[in-house]
């Protein structure tokens, strides 16, 4: 498969430290993903997840440093909604970055299940909400981070459904911090490029201008429309197609779209996708305020981030 870098899973069976890699999960543009056992005394054994540079980025001084950066940028967070981070060690010149273990599927994965398993093909209203205002807790846990008593201006800039896991005990984890902004990277984003997922970016996020966390909340908005109306928002046939959506960001509110949504949901929903920044939710945490007084108002008590419609394969 010439998609798959030259020398990748060459771990598999190794032994990084205490760590025994065990299997290859993952292949990403920078990194490989494994799943690695920790054992102890008495039969003690922790399952961990080990994210790898790629071998022909070892020696890539640029990327190296964004790696660290990720690293360095991760163990500043311990959030119970945000995945995390327990050391960053080196292999033979490769260095490696090792996470907590999530039993679960990421977000996009349990909106296919549910497409294929539940009747209307969508996740009930009271589990989409309450899957994002969990996801707006980790956010706002990172936005507002400081170090040294100086703030992080830490903003994700790539949430999307790939990037938020729901564990199978119903518990949301934000992941992948690998192209977020904040004060203390090394390596900053230069002027003019733009990183991300076009169909989960903000309007200035596109054209890479003034970025801050609204931009994660437009993220978040974005997710929740779809998820209402089982429709993508931007998602159009060609990237450039998508970025144009994006730009001209004319969204209908979602009970217009004949997908049975409360018509009193839309304006929590259309604040969080308005075009103009100033007019959104200021904090993601304003934003899952509003998600859970919806549930409050409409007397349905979120599980306390516990939820028994994950739809789970029977393997898992």
């Amino acid at each position: 498969m010439s998609g798959i870098p030259a020398g990748a899973g060459q771990l598999l069976g190794k032994r990084l430290g205490k760590f025994e890699i065990l299997a290859l999960l993952a292949l990403g543009g920078t990194a490989e993903i494994y799943l690695a056992r920790i054992g102890g005394a008495a039969g003690f054994e922790k399952y961990v997840v080990v994210k790898c540079l790629h071998d022909h980025l070892a020696d890539d001084a640029e990327f190296v440093r964004m790696f660290l950066d990720e690293a360095r940028l991760a163990a500043h967070l311990d959030h119970s909604n945000i995945v995390q981070t327990m050391e960053l060690g080196e292999h033979e010149g490769r260095y490696y970055m090792v996470m907590e273990f999530l039993a679960g599927l990421s977000l996009a994965m349990v909106v296919r299940r549910a497409s294929e398993r539940l009747p209307g093909g969508r996740l009930p209203a009271p589990l989409v909400l309450n899957v994002l205002a969990q996801a707006c807790a980790g956010l706002h846990y990172a936005h507002e981070k400081t170090a040294n008593g100086k703030p992080l201006n830490i903003v994700h800039r790539d949430i999307s459904p790939q990037n938020l896991v729901v564990s199978f005990e119903g518990v949301v984890k934000v992941v992948d911090f690998g192209i977020a902004k904040a004060e203390l990277r090394e390596t900053h984003t230069r002027s003019g490029t733009i990183k991300g997922k076009f169909a989960y970016m903000s309007p200035e996020q596109c054209v890479a201008n003034n970025v801050d966390r609204r931009t994660d909340v437009f993220a978040l908005g974005v997710i929740a429309h779809e998820l209402l109306t089982g429709t993508r928002l931007f998602k159009r046939a060609s990237p450039y197609e998508t970025y144009q959506a994006v730009l001209e960001c004319d969204v209908r509110p979602p009970s217009t779209l004949g997908a049975g949504t409360d018509p009193a949901l839309d304006p929590v929903i259309m604040r969080a996708v308005t075009k103009d920044k100033d007019a959104r939710y200021p904090t993601a945490e304003a934003f899952g305020d509003a998600l859970l007084g919806y549930l409050h108002h409409r007397g349905i008590r979120p599980s306390d981030g516990r939820t028994r419609h994950v739809p789970r394969s029977k393997s898992a």
